[in-house]
């Protein structure tokens, strides 16, 4: 809930700022199912009704959000298009679920098993998108998101076996303790941070040596004033406006090379 109020007041909008809001989002996200699933958010509400509209549809986005903090991630459109039609699949069979839970067609209980297909599918794909997305390239904050992913995948998959054998083998009704899915969330919830914080680390080495490779093709190295190519991209600018060029020379320059080395003539340059 911090990261979030700090994101909307501060962030400037930029990627990293975005990337910060989904992470935040998330973890209130899985906090809130996780609060409603152990039964602790009844000392805060005791509508059994209102707890289950918080339940399963703040389980059900959180496919959704951890989609929405990796593909902010990814460079390649093609990539950004594919996690982004998994989003689309997603929330639109939150919105039906949850239409059909209002109108007492179907409740959510009955929705679960659908969920945990799509839920697994989902993280499948995203992971397999982030190896594509990141292949050759070896980046700190790629390789973290994508071992909290494999954690949550392990996990979940591990808790989804858990609940059905609670729920349709040994029928004695679903022991919420048992649940590992909070460990895989946090473990998720952490490399998202981890990976995030590389990620700028990343970011802002990528802008020092652009600039520093910028300034080396537009300034001259001795004298650190505009060259030639620097020259040539201000006229282009400045198209149909006025410009002047002075070209000058110094006089005798050779002779104090000659008499007084090369060192002293760049110090006479520089100077001038």
């Amino acid at each position: 809930v911090l990261v979030i109020f700090v994101v909307l007041f501060i962030g400037r909008g930029g990627s990293e700022y975005t990337m910060l809001l989904y992470m935040g989002i998330f973890a209130a996200d899985t906090a809130l199912w996780i609060m409603c699933n152990t039964r602790i958010i009844y000392v805060l509400v005791t509508n059994r009704n209102l707890v289950s509209y918080i339940e399963y549809p703040s389980l059900y986005i959180a496919p959704a959000i951890m989609m929405l903090f990796v593909m902010e991630a990814q460079e390649k459109k093609q990539n950004r298009n594919i996690i982004g039609g998994m989003n689309v699949i997603l929330l639109t069979y939150i919105a039906i679920v949850t239409t059909l839970n209002s109108t007492n067609i179907l409740h959510f209980p009955k929705t679960l098993m659908i969920f945990h297909m799509i839920g697994v599918i989902s993280v499948i794909v995203t992971i397999w998108v982030n190896v594509r997305g990141f292949e050759g390239k070896r980046t700190t904050y790629g390789r973290t998101i994508l071992k909290g992913m494999g954690l949550l995948l392990l996990f979940t998959v591990l808790d989804i076996i858990r609940f059905n054998v609670d729920k349709y083998i040994h029928l004695d009704g679903v022991d919420l303790s048992h649940s590992i899915l909070p460990i895989g969330i946090l473990s998720f919830v952490i490399s998202m941070a981890v990976s995030y914080v590389h990620r700028l680390i990343q970011t802002f080495h990528d802008n020092v040596e652009k600039k520093t490779l910028m300034k080396m093709a537009y300034t001259d190295a001795l004298t650190s004033i505009g060259n030639r190519a620097m020259c040539e991209t201000v006229f282009r600018e400045k198209t149909g406006q006025p410009a002047t060029v002075i070209n000058f020379d110094l006089n005798k320059f050779k002779q104090i090379n000659d008499v007084y080395g090369h060192s002293m003539g760049d110090q006479l340059l520089v100077e001038f």
